[in-house]
Parts: structure tokens; C-alpha cells; sequence
């Protein structure tokens, strides 16, 4: 698929986008390949926030804490960096193509160090060495909050050669001392003989939640109203452009050193009034980052238009800090503020995280496996009567009950454009289809239709069936119908979800049946 078009060229205009978000429902669904392919998607970024809502909103990761909790493991921060770090993995090897192709200048995944350690650095530095060696990849950043206690982190971890991703920057002052504790790291990294080739390093700078903060303190037709972040951003790059050049960076460099490039972060609008893409399209110039949510995302593929816009009038920005500061707004304030709330609002998602793990640990320990209970997944919608074929017959008619799901399959683009109508209509018809076919043979089925995608499709099922055979009837491998996600099906299946597995489909030369046993 042609990647889209705005998206093309605001990557083509010096912007890396990456996404604001990482969960294994979007990885095992295969939207992950999807964006990189076709929306120029070339990194991620996640957070406690990011995660806990993953989790706990998901049963994809059951299974493999019913597995860790077997093993011993009850620790339920070390089962949450066991299950994180999974998913930043496979992250890292999608992302790995970006990160060779710009010779590695892009392609970065993000993980962050616990927010209960913003303000102890020597935990902090402690537990980023531990996730960097575990990580072990190349295209992985470890974020540092951008707190007080966080600047000799960031210093020690850049001498360690340790990528490090700066988080919770708001204010321009501790976005400068972030620089600099960038470059004193790589001055004594040098200094002590170590290479300095192939390290990476991004600054983020959190963007709505400024305007939320300041328009809140300003009259409801102050021309300032949603100008002040977008101010503070394009003066904070022409801090960037400032740090690196001169003589000292140009030694540096010459050692292999890179820039520690801004990443624009909180680019959703909050505010409906504004356009949808503010934070996106004022902020593009070359060697920058804009983080985006889907939500985002989408929007600027539909309308988002592309145009140097950074640095255009840099002037001008400065002068918008100077109008907000007559005005009254105590912007230094606001900033600490934001940082303190930022702080405590991972903790408390990241403490609300460990209490849904241990109440799933406790619900899981609860169940007990219903034998012959069936679990058939279709996306097919075949007049054969070879739909039951007589060599997985007998695992249905010996079966207890047996449940049907259809999953949706929209296509990225069907997603884009928000339109799942048609998909809808076909999965009740195969359903229908299914059940009509199974009745013939003396079954008595019961289903639904199901997720857009076919993991997440089974897992919604597995909430409401606890199945202990799951049968794929699949299209065949390279035929016209095979969705563009099949490929990875049977393989996601098989590694997520501790239940037998049965995959069969038609191709030229017949029923072909392939057997896993959990």
C-alpha cells in the first residue's frame, strides 16, 4: 500500500513520527507493521500511563502471567517489567528497518524508568543500566524524567553509553541544563577513550499541557490563548540549534557524537476550539520528533497540511513569552507545577498498574480449565460443505460446547476512514454461514462477531469462553482473500494464549490441518 501522502511529507520535511502509544493488542494485530508501512511511522514512546491502560484493559497478557506466576514469580513490579519489556522488544524489531535505514538516526522504541525514582537519581541510574541490559537492542531509549534529581542521571547514564529518552520537559530552563548534562556526559564518555558512535539521545517537550495551564489564566480573547507552548517550543529549538554548533560540539561530533534531538510530546489538542493538528503542524522543521496519538495520527493523514513552520519567526516567539509574561503569567510556575503533577500522575498509574496485575494474579489462580470446550475462530465465508472437514470433526463433535467468533478484518484503511460498516455486515453473514454448516452436522454453536482483528478477536472471546482448543480456519497462505495480517496469526496464537491449536484451510491441493498442543 502507497504509504499516505501528509504523513509522507511531513516525514520527508525532517520530521520523525512516532506514536504515541505501545500494547501487544496493537503489535499481535499487526497495526503496528501497518502504521510503520503506511503512515511513515518510524518510533514509539510509552509510559506507565501507556501500559497500565495496555494491561489492564487487555487479556492478552494473562497467559503469560498465569506462565511467570507458575514459575515463582509473584513480584508484581518484576511481572510488569517481564510483560513491558516484551512488548518493547517486538517494538524494537519492527522498528529496526527505521533504524538501519537511517543509519541510527530514527527507528527508536521508549521505555521509562519507574516514576516512583523521579527524584532519586542514584535508583534512577541503578534501574535504567538494568533496563538497558535487559532491553539489549540497539533502537531502544531509556526516559529519564527531566526532574532536578534526574539531570546527573542523565549525565551518568550518557557517560554509561546508555540512550536516553528525557521526559517531562516543560520548562525552557531545565531544557537547556538537560543539553548540557547531554554534553558533559559525552565530554567524559570521550574523555575516559569510550566511543561515542551510535549513542542516541531525545529531549521531550510536553506541549497541550502548557495551553491548558496558561489559557486557563487568560481572558476568554487574549490573542495568547493556545500560542504559549507553541512559543515555547520554537524557542526551545533555537536553544537546540544554539547548543549544537560551535567548537566544542564540533570536536565532539567528530568523535561520532549526535545531537540530542527535540521530541515534540502532548500533541493532542485539548482544547476542541483549536485545530486538531496544532501541535503537529506549527512544529515541523528538520531533525525534530513529533510523538503523535492515533487520534492525531489520523487527523493530520486526512488534513494536515506541511510547511517549515519551526522556525520561520523566531522572533516572534520570543515575543509571545514576553506578551504571556506582561500579562501576568508566571510561566516558571506553571512549569514546575506541571512537572510535580506529571510526576504524580504516572505514580498513580503506575501504581494503579501493579494493583490491577495482583488482582489478575488472584484471578487467575481461580480458574479451573473446562474440558471439550471449543473455541472456533472463521474469516471465511465458504457454501462448502467441506467446513467442518471430517479430520477436525471429531474434535468438535467430542466437544462440550463449542463458540464461534468472526472477527471484523478492517483494513488500515477502512480504519482510517472510519468506516466499518461493510466489515460488520460480512462478519454477520459468515457467522450466520458458519452456524448453518455446523447445525447440518449436528452441532449446536453459539458466537459472536468479533474484534477488528483476530487476536484480539479471541481474546475477547476467551474473557467470555474459557476454551481449551482454539481451531483457526484460515484462507490459504497467498491466495486473493488472505487478509494482509494472516501471516502472523497462527504464530501470535500459538504465543499468547497457553490453549492447543488447530489451524486448517483449502488450497490447491486440499485440506491442509497443522497441530500445537499448548
Amino acid at each position: 500500500m502507497t504509504p499516505n501522502a501528509n504523513l509522507e511529507r511531513l516525514h520527508d520535511a525532517g520530521v520523525s513520527i512516532w506514536l504515541d502509544t505501545l500494547s501487544r493488542r496493537l503489535l499481535d494485530s499487526g497495526d503496528f507493521a501497518g502504521l510503520i508501512d503506511d503512515c511513515s511511522v518510524t518510533g514509539a514512546t510509552s509510559n506507565p500511563t501507556i501500559f497500565a491502560t495496555a494491561i489492564t484493559g487487555s487479556d492478552l497478557y494473562d497467559q503469560q502471567l498465569r506462565r511467570l506466576a507458575s514459575e515463582g514469580n509473584h513480584d508484581t513490579r518484576e511481572l510488569f517489567f517481564a510483560l513491558a519489556l516484551d512488548d518493547v522488544r517486538a517494538a524494537a524489531r519492527e522498528l529496526r528497518s527505521a533504524y538501519d535505514h537511517s543509519d541510527g538516526r530514527d527507528g527508536f522504541i521508549s521505555f521509562e524508568c519507574t516514576p516512583d525514582l523521579a527524584d532519586d537519581t542514584e535508583a534512577t541510574i541503578i534501574q535504567a543500566t538494568e533496563l538497558w541490559q535487559r532491553l539489549d537492542q540497539p533502537n531502544v531509549l531509556i526516559k529519564v524524567p527531566g526532574t532536578q534529581a534526574g539531570l546527573p542521571a542523565i549525565e551518568e547514564l550518557t557517560r554509561r553509553g546508555i540512550n536516553v529518552n528525557v521526559t517531562l520537559l516543560f520548562a525552557l530552563d531545565r531544557y537547556e541544563a538537560v543539553i548540557d548534562a547531554y554534553l558533559r556526559g559525552l565530554t567524559a564518555r570521550a574523555a575516559a577513550g569510550e566511543s561515542l558512535a551510535g549513542m542516541a539521545s531525545v529531549a521531550s517537550f510536553f506541549l497541550s499541557r502548557i495551553d491548558t495551564k496558561v489559557d486557563a489564566r487568560l481572558a476568554a480573547d487574549s490573542p495568547l490563548r493556545g500560542r504559549v507552548a507553541i512559543a515555547s517550543a520554537r524557542a526551545a529549538y533555537q536553544r537546540y540549534l544554539a547548543k549544537f554548533a560551535g567548537p566544542e560540539w564540533e570536536r565532539l561530533e567528530a568523535l561520532g557524537a549526535r545531537s540530542q534531538r527535540p521530541l515534540w510530546a502532548s500533541t493532542g489538542t485539548k482544547n476542541p476550539e483549536y485545530s486538531d493538528v496544532l501541535y503537529v503542524a506549527e512544529l515541523v522543521a528538520p531533525d525534530v520528533i513529533s510523538t503523535m496519538p492515533q487520534q492525531t495520527l489520523r487527523a493530520f493523514a486526512d488534513h494536515g497540511e506541511v510547511a517549515r513552520t519551526l522556525d520561520a519567526e523566531p522572533a516572534r516567539a520570543d515575543q509571545t513569552l514576553a506578551d504571556a509574561a506582561a500579562t501576568g503569567i508566571d510561566l516558571a510556575a506553571i512549569t514546575a507545577t506541571l512537572e510535580r503533577e506529571g510526576v504524580q500522575a504516572f505514580c498513580k498509574s503506575y501504581h494503579q498498574l501493579l494493583d490491577c496485575i495482583e488482582g489478575k494474579l488472584g484471578a487467575l489462580d481461580r480458574r479451573s480449565p473446562t474440558a471439550q470446550r471449543v473455541l472456533v475462530l472463521t474469516n471465511e465465508d465458504l457454501a462448502d460443505a467441506n467446513e467442518v472437514p471430517e479430520s477436525i470433526r471429531p474434535l468438535l463433535d467430542a466437544a462440550e460446547e463449542v463458540y464461534v467468533v468472526a472477527p471484523t478484518l478492517t483494513t488500515w484503511m477502512q480504519w482510517l476512514a472510519d468506516d466499518r460498516d461493510s466489515a460488520l455486515v460480512a462478519a454477520d453473514e459468515r457467522l450466520r454461514t458458519v452456524f448453518d454448516h455446523m447445525r447440518a452436522g449436528g452441532l449446536e454453536p453459539h458466537g459472536e462477531i468479533g474484534a477488528e482483528n483476530q487476536v484480539t478477536a479471541i481474546t475477547d472471546a476467551l474473557a467470555r469462553f474459557d476454551a481449551d482448543l482454539i481451531v483457526l480456519r484460515l484462507h490459504a497462505p497467498g491466495s486473493e482473500h488472505e487478509n494482509w495480517r494472516e501471516h502472523r496469526i497462527a504464530k501470535n496464537v500459538r504465543s499468547h494464549f497457553d490453549v492447543a491449536t488447530v489451524v486448517f484451510y483449502f488450497d490447491s491441493e486440499g485440506l491442509v490441518v497443522e497441530r500445537d498442543e499448548a
